[in-house]
């Protein structure tokens, strides 16, 4: 309740207070390591994954991070075993899912998409598993792949919001012209009702400055964040970067 309400320095000292009981608490253990990872503080909440799917492994609680995240044998000894699956029950989804999370923010992404993986081996139609397997495939320059999940995912969720952005950013990325092309018509839907989607993507678009303008609102909004200029204008936006082979308008 405290981290829905953006007080994640108290959620996390609730969460410390649950341990302090009960050390092998697997829903304290994974919503410490939720809370951490939105303080900030990515290392710990790796280490407090890893400690929920190995509970058994007291050792691990002793070990250098950057050791164990580097396979390192000195401090921990067991840190080849932060790859190893022990375990395969749905209890352990959200663990996998949050230390693929903590990997991906320390951009270990090929660790990433192993946890994802882990992850969907036990629950396939895990929504954060799936996303966040598809976005690390997307940074690992897998595109081909992450297209396909994208378009899986906007079949079987339609309610995600973020989808039809991320899709759109995948085939720019490999300039795929004729898909983006063909997704016109759901971009233009999209931001006149109210969708977040990227407007740096937008400026490479044929699209009216008023619509990009609308898009970087949406964006802003969507982010907490506050729209600046350059966010819907051209003006120093490099020309060889917008393609006039889309036109939205």
């Amino acid at each position: 309740m405290l981290r829905a309400l953006g007080r994640p320095s108290e959620a996390l000292a609730s969460y410390e207070k649950a341990l302090a009981i009960d050390t092998k608490n697997p829903e304290a253990l994974n919503n410490m390591g939720t809370a951490l990872h939105d303080l900030g503080r990515i290392a710990e909440a790796l280490r407090i994954t890893s400690a929920r799917l190995q509970h058994g492994l007291t050792t691990l609680r002793h070990c250098s991070i950057a050791e164990c995240v580097l396979g390192s044998q000195t401090a921990c000894g067991r840190g080849q075993e932060l790859r190893t699956v022990l375990v395969h029950d749905s209890k352990h989804v959200p663990a996998y899912n949050n230390r693929g999370n903590a990997f991906s923010r320390l951009t270990h992404y090929e660790e990433a998409l192993s946890s994802y993986d882990q992850a969907l081996k036990i629950d396939p139609a895990h929504v954060d598993a799936r996303v966040n397997r598809a976005a690390t495939l997307a940074r690992l320059d897998q595109y081909d792949e992450a297209i396909a999940e994208y378009q899986r995912l906007r079949v079987d969720h339609p309610e995600i919001p973020t989808l039809l952005n991320d899709l759109v950013g995948c085939c720019m990325s490999i300039c795929l012209w004729n898909e983006v092309a063909a997704l016109v018509p759901e971009v233009i839907a999209a931001v006149s009702g109210g969708a977040p989607l990227d407007p740096s993507m937008l400026l490479r678009l044929d699209i009216s400055e008023e619509q990009r303008l609308i898009a970087a609102q949406n964006w802003a909004r969507f982010n907490g964040i506050q729209p600046t200029k350059r966010d819907w204008r051209r003006d120093d936006f490099p020309t060889d970067k917008i393609s006039d082979c889309v036109s939205i308008g």
